[in-house]
């Protein structure tokens, strides 16, 4: 109290009353104690936000780079307005999102580099966050011919993509498959919900590494005119659910080469070349519920001791030029 006083009488030579005093100073702790941490929500806006700008909701930032730069580990990057916004890499814990009616649109001029790529690879969203949870939501990721994929994963605890479109504009011919909608390659898991995959050489790519699995669930997915849908090659596990794959050159759904596993329920391949397919070695394919149609091949089983189960009763594999390839074992509902 006695230090109070002494401060309350500084104040009178000064015009300021000891309640005014009192708040500024309170205020100026506040202010150190916050810039002595990151803000758990930064702001990104098209059309008033500026490079200078501390990513505040009054004065926000222009870059998603500077925005995830900013915000704390498990924290929210919003998008303000619509516009175009240059790629970024994720390194954090953290949620990108726009709110509903805001039209966010990632589309860089010459993508991301992807570290380590010998070809060197770009891409729009990198994800490079060992452990972490990222959350990608209600964002449209446009990506020219000259970039390799719309979103690409070198390290994550888990990845949430939900509500989002990924499209290439200005294609370019696919060489061996290289650009890519999402390119899960780690240790961790993929969950894709409610999103549209077009026009890229695979939709959504599930490559597991050496050491460990690469786990990934997509459900209420469209995955259109891309040369294959959805693609797991080794090392991986993933079920996908009420998801279409339509008007591509290639397959649908493919479990490819050892310890690969696709489960499928409630889904529809239809006008590719192949529907539902396994090959390489050891892969695992799963079907119930769904629709193989208008495909040159319908269910197809071309892998060395592959495994390609149909649940019985359920599925539609009808007018396709050929409709069953290779051993398809029927699988009764209550089979142990």
């Amino acid at each position: 109290m006695r230090h109070l006083s002494r401060l309350a009488r500084a104040a009178r030579p000064c015009g300021l009353t000891f309640s005014v005093l009192l708040l500024t100073l309170t205020c100026s702790a506040v202010a150190r104690a916050q810039a002595g941490r990151s803000a758990t929500r930064t702001w990104v806006s098209a059309a008033a936000g500026s490079s200078t700008n501390p990513c505040t909701r009054d004065a926000p930032c222009r870059e998603l780079a500077s925005a995830v730069a900013a915000v704390a580990e498990d924290g929210e990057v919003v998008i303000l307005d619509s516009g175009a916004y240059e790629g970024v890499e994720v390194t954090k814990s953290v949620q990108i999102v726009a709110p509903d009616g805001v039209h966010a649109v990632i589309a860089p001029t010459s993508g991301v580099a992807v570290p380590g790529d010998p070809n060197g690879a770009t891409t729009v969203v990198l994800v490079n966050a060992p452990g972490a949870r990222v959350v990608l939501r209600n964002l449209t990721l446009s990506s020219s011919g000259s970039i390799n994929s719309s979103i690409r994963v070198a390290a994550v605890g888990a990845l949430h993509v939900e509500h989002c479109v990924l499209n290439v504009v200005n294609d370019v011919e696919h060489e061996e498959l290289s650009d890519t909608g999402i390119h899960f390659a780690t240790v961790g898991r993929l969950a894709v919900r409610d999103t549209t995959v077009r026009n890229h050489g695979v939709g959504i790519l599930v490559l597991g590494p050496t050491e460990g699995i690469a786990y990934a669930s997509v459900d209420r997915c469209r995955l259109d005119g891309n040369q294959t849908g959805v693609l797991l090659f080794s090392n991986s596990r993933a079920t996908v659910s009420n998801t279409v794959a339509t008007s591509g050159t290639g397959t649908g759904f493919h479990a490819y080469g050892a310890a690969s596993e696709l489960s499928c329920d409630n889904c529809v391949a239809s006008n590719m070349h192949f529907g539902f397919r396994t090959t390489g070695m050891g892969a695992v394919m799963r079907v119930a519920r769904s629709v193989a149609t208008n495909n040159n091949y319908g269910f197809i089983n071309k892998g060395y001791n592959a495994q390609f189960k149909s649940l019985a009763g359920t599925n539609m594999v009808d007018g396709n030029t050929t409709n069953r390839s290779g051993q398809i074992t029927t699988v009764s509902p209550d089979a142990p």
